[in-house]
């Protein structure tokens, strides 16, 4: 490996290798391959990324099944199997880019504890539609176990690993056991068909429903689960060591074991009376035919190719007896090794009960099979529970009435145990006026949660798991915020003691204390005078606040919030942050707290509209990233989160904060103040260049009279003399800004012909531009210098509202304020301040730029006042060159 130079790679060496894809964490290896979780970052989506090492890599085999399965196995698209995204090759190694399925493998979720029978025979029925789904392209899986098999969050099986054989399993924790491959595939993986795929199947389902592994001298299936024997006859077959006595396909299997689960039905056997056969008419007698010659020679050339085809037919079946002689031999060589697996098998399971009768006393009898544990029983009832099946409930489990109650030994916290509880399609047990019983039956006087806590501001107000106000004839002792059970009395606690608890059922299968009716109950009470709010919540100030500990995403957060007639929580002031702050100390929430901030188009927002004021980053690393929100990491400060991720749990609050907010003071104050500052100073800037482009069209315009002026006062001699260059000098323009660098180059090179009178004219106009451009200049200066420390200001009130995006913004506009050009260019106006100031020394050649005298004073005739001081001054210039000549 190059890049990386060690096995399994880092999530260094794989962004380095693939970085396409952004590696968040590796999930499984081994010597053979490694599993990690990525986000494809052209999509924007999670995937599982399985790579395999080099030395696999190697393989020709390997190499040879990867590249025809993945091609196969990508074309593939059903809800139970795992969908290939992608495959390649990097550094030497193979991968594959999966779809990502959030959850466990079926090894992992069983650990060979028995599974419920109606929920494995749903769990092996999706794993044969898969596999008939697979068989219909062609792609047998061959080494098909538990470990190939993902469980996602519904409990909905997906295959994978279809044609790459035990040596992709990157589970540490589990291998391709022996027991779950056909015995013909043991012998040669090659041999593996869809036949062996129904073995692994059933193999895989006579585990889930005993327990125990499969082996062919392992008791019928019956006599361990007490299921059909129906089932024992589809298993046994589906097991047979020869590969063409079991069931065609997964679609067969499956078809059986339905059918086996059926009900027996009554038939009547009906018998008709065969009709006797009607007696066959016999041929008639022909006679004899006069082309007798014809017909034999037609019979000659018939003989010949009767005897030809019998020959070439000899030669096939002998072609196909040797065919079906290599078949036989082959299938006799499976059913040996088969035999000498089982023989093996037998021995070893015989070698493990001798073994542990050997290691018993002498006086202690044998003990088959262990007792299942009520922990056991309601790990493995736990998805029946939660649907609200009632048919088969946990070991000791009590029935009172139509409640059940359980007893979970396993310390937790007072939240952690109420979501336990409805995990398992229950709440914490209600406090009752016979509650005595659940100490002394129950408990056993132990220290127990219970389904009760105090909320609201006064100290007697309680309300149970079920959103229902509890008024006890003896309020229980102690300060705390829940209530305990112990020795069959009642008392408080606060939230920071691990405890076992007692959970409830009702025998409808409903759940009135699970969090959404808590939601709706309190939802329901809010217009009313006292309303009701779930158990646990906590009071600061004039805001009510419940903690809810769960995995979810901050969008399914926000929504549980709202049908709970709250929101999630907000932190808008640096005295709510710092209450918050301490409140959260003692929750457990390793993945951060949802709260009510995200970020919308580079603006932290709360969902109230609440104006964003105060923040408490505890990492703002990626407090500008988009689609993140905002997540409270308890003890330490705000985290940002995608979205999508699943947070440890989220913080509801019921408050008038949201009704209180007002139009004026929704906007962020850095964000709205920058925006109408960046508004106000376009239309300054704006403006500005506005006047100076009309300032310079106004001098423009009245060059063009002066020089029209000065031309119709000419006598006609000089107007044809100099009609030309006036024109010329009245189209040297471009922009509104006379073509100074044009005009002098063609007036040094003698192209045009200018009076003095013209170049006094051509003189105050081009200065006219520079003072025009220098009063611009010092115009947008000054509007700069006053922008730039409101913007600082800005950039400072960002920085302690957390607004880091926007502060980030102001900070870079900022440092572009320094070049007046780029700046000026954001607000659209062009501005050159290279641009040369225009030359006001122009002067005309004596000889072409005077006027005769003979024509003075005709030329003043019907002059202005103005116009003859122009003429005057022309005049003067005239003789004051002749007398410096």
């Amino acid at each position: 490996m190059s890049q990386s130079q060690q096995w399994p790679p880092s999530l260094e060496a794989m962004h380095a290798l693939l970085p396409a894809f952004e590696f968040t964490s590796m999930v499984t290896s081994n010597d053979l391959g490694a599993v990690f979780f990525a986000n494809q970052k052209s999509l924007d989506r999670q995937v599982a990324l399985k790579v395999f090492s080099p030395s696999l890599a190697a393989d020709d085999t390997f190499r040879k099944a990867f590249g025809s399965s993945s091609k196969l196995a990508a074309g593939l698209r059903h809800h139970n199997l795992i969908g290939i995204l992608d495959s390649g090759q990097v550094d030497g190694m193979p991968y594959l880019v999966m779809e990502f399925v959030p959850g466990k493998s079926l090894a992992r979720s069983t650990r060979g504890q028995v599974v419920e029978f109606g929920q494995s025979l749903a769990i092996i029925g999706a794993i044969c539609e898969g596999l008939a789904h697979a068989h219909e392209a062609g792609l047998v899986h061959g080494h098909l176990d538990t470990s190939s098999i993902l469980l996602n969050q519904q409990a909905v099986p997906k295959l994978g690993n279809f044609g790459l054989g035990r040596i992709v399993h990157t589970d540490p924790d589990t291998h391709a056991p022996r027991h779950f491959v056909a015995p013909e595939v043991l012998v040669d993986p090659a041999a593996a068909t869809k036949a062996s795929d129904v073995f692994s199947a059933a193999a895989i389902f006579h585990e889930l429903i005993t327990g125990q592994p499969y082996s062919p001298a392992a008791p019928a299936p019956s006599t361990l689960c007490g299921c059909r024997k129906t089932i024992d006859a589809v298993l046994k077959q589906a097991t047979d060591p020869d590969p063409g006595k079991r069931q065609a396909d997964a679609e067969a299997f499956r078809a059986a074991l339905v059918k086996a689960t059926e009900p027996p039905r009554k038939t009547t056997a009906l018998a008709t009376a065969s009709p006797s056969p009607a007696p066959l008419p016999m041929p008639p007698k022909s006679g004899f035919d006069s082309k007798l010659l014809v017909k034999l020679a037609i019979i000659v050339v018939l003989l010949f190719a009767i005897l030809f085809t019998w020959e070439t037919l000899k030669k096939t079946r002998a072609d196909r007896e040797k065919q079906n002689r290599e078949i036989l031999a082959k299938r006799e060589a499976a059913k040996e090794a088969s035999a000498a697996l089982i023989a093996e098998q037998k021995a070893m399971e015989e070698a493990r009960r001798k073994a542990t009768q050997t290691n018993l006393p002498p006086d202690r009898p044998v003990i088959e099979e262990r007792p299942e544990t009520p922990d056991e029983s309601l790990a493995r009832l736990r998805v029946a529970l939660s649907s609200g099946a009632r048919a088969d409930m946990p070991v000791g489990s009590v029935k009172r009435g139509d409640r059940y109650y359980f007893l979970v030994e396993e310390p937790m916290s007072w939240a952690e145990a109420a979501l336990f509880a409805e995990e398992h399609g229950a709440h914490l047990a209600h406090p009752g006026e016979d509650s005595e019983w659940l100490g002394a039956d129950l408990t056993k006087g132990r220290e127990c949660w219970l389904g009760a806590a105090r909320y609201g501001a006064e100290p007697d107000n309680w309300v149970r798991c079920d959103g229902q106000p509890w008024s006890p004839s003896q309020p229980p002792a102690g300060n705390g915020l829940f209530l305990v059970s112990m020795q069959g009395e009642l008392r408080s606690a606060d939230d920071t003691k691990p405890l076992p608890f007692v959970i409830e059922w009702h025998a409808d299968g409903t759940n009135p204390g699970s969090l959404e009716s808590q939601l709706a109950a309190t939802r329901a009470s809010l217009n009313g005078a006292s309303p009701i709010f779930p158990p646990g919540t906590q009071i600061s100030g004039e805001r009510h606040i419940l903690f809810v500990p769960r995995p979810i995403d901050w969008q399914e957060a926000r929504e549980l919030a709202e049908k709970g007639g709250g929101h999630l929580l907000v932190s808008a002031s640096s005295e709510e942050i710092t209450a918050i702050q301490e409140m959260s100390r003692s929750m457990k929430a390793r993945d951060g707290i949802w709260l009510g901030g995200s970020l919308e188009e580079d603006h932290w927002l709360w969902i109230t509209g609440e104006p964003w004021q105060a923040a408490a980053w505890a990492d703002d690393s990626n407090a500008s990233d988009e689609g993140v929100a905002l997540a409270l990491r308890p003890g330490e400060g705000w985290i940002a989160m995608d979205r999508d991720d699943k947070a440890s749990g989220f913080l509801i609050e019921w408050s008038e904060d949201k009704n209180a907010t007002t139009p004026e003071n929704t906007s962020p104050a850095p964000t709205g103040k920058a925006a109408e500052l960046d508004a106000r100073v376009k239309e300054l800037v704006a403006a500005t260049a506005d006047k100076r482009d009309q300032a310079f069209a106004d001098n423009v315009k009245k060059f063009g009279w002066d020089l029209d002026s000065f031309l119709r006062n000419l006598n006609r001699g000089d107007q044809d003399r100099f009609g030309p260059s006036v024109r010329y000098l009245k189209e040297s323009v471009e922009g509104n800004r006379l073509l100074v660098e044009q005009i002098k180059e063609d007036w040094n090179n003698g192209n045009i012909t200018v009076a003095a009178e013209m170049a006094k004219l051509l003189n105050y106009h081009s200065g006219k531009e520079n003072e025009i451009e220098e009063k611009f200049t010092a115009d947008v200066g000054k509007i700069r210098d006053a922008y730039v420390p409101k913007l600082t200001e800005l950039r400072d009130q960002a920085k302690s509202a957390g607004q880091i995006k926007i502060a980030s913004d102001l900070d870079d506009t900022i440092e572009k304020s320094g070049n007046l050009t780029s700046w000026l260019e954001s607000f659209d106006v062009t501005f050159d301040p290279n641009r040369k100031k225009n030359e006001t020394n122009f002067r005309p050649d004596s000889k072409q730029g005077t006027i005769d005298n003979r024509d003075r004073d005709r030329f003043r005739e019907g002059l202005s006042d103005e116009e003859r001081e122009r003429l005057e001054d022309l005049i003067r210039d005239q003789f004051r060159d002749r007398g410096d000549r």
